[in-house]
């Protein structure tokens, strides 16, 4: 694992010791430090998808329950606590357009705003859940 681009062997061992395979160059652009600040990197990307799995406990726990979609799509939902996950994935290079009625009242998970897609990108996925609607508090009434 590449750690800081700048040192040697890109921080995978000990300074003064030499690594049992080379880092190779193209590699340091994908150290740790690199992709910590970089706000579309694989590193956050993974990190965002491993919060929502820990705050989720349908995608930890729940009953995985296959959808019937046609090829290339792919999905099932997983269900914990009253709680449905949707998941959807492109199989494909090709765009995959997601019927109407699957995504209907679902949000990507982790937004309550954001309508779903409507289309997955090549070799996409969607990780979908119901939209929660947020009840404004009571204004305190003026005395």
């Amino acid at each position: 694992m590449p750690w800081q681009r700048a040192l040697p062997h890109a921080g995978f061992t000990a300074a003064g010791a030499t690594p049992w395979l080379p880092v190779p160059e193209p590699h340091r652009a994908l150290a740790v430090d690199a992709q910590e600040a970089a706000p579309d990197s694989m590193l956050r990307f993974t990190r965002t998808l491993l919060r929502l799995r820990r705050a989720e406990p349908a995608l930890r726990h729940g009953e995985a329950v296959p959808l019937a979609l046609a090829a290339p799509l792919f999905g099932f939902t997983r269900q914990a606590g009253g709680r449905v996950v949707t998941l959807l994935f492109n199989l494909s290079a090709e765009p995959v357009p997601l019927p109407a009625a699957l995504t209907a009242g679902l949000a990507p998970l982790g937004s309550d705003t954001k309508l779903p897609p409507r289309v997955l990108a090549p070799w996409g996925f969607a990780l979908l859940a119901p939209v929660t609607v947020r009840v404004p508090e009571p204004e305190p009434a003026l005395a």
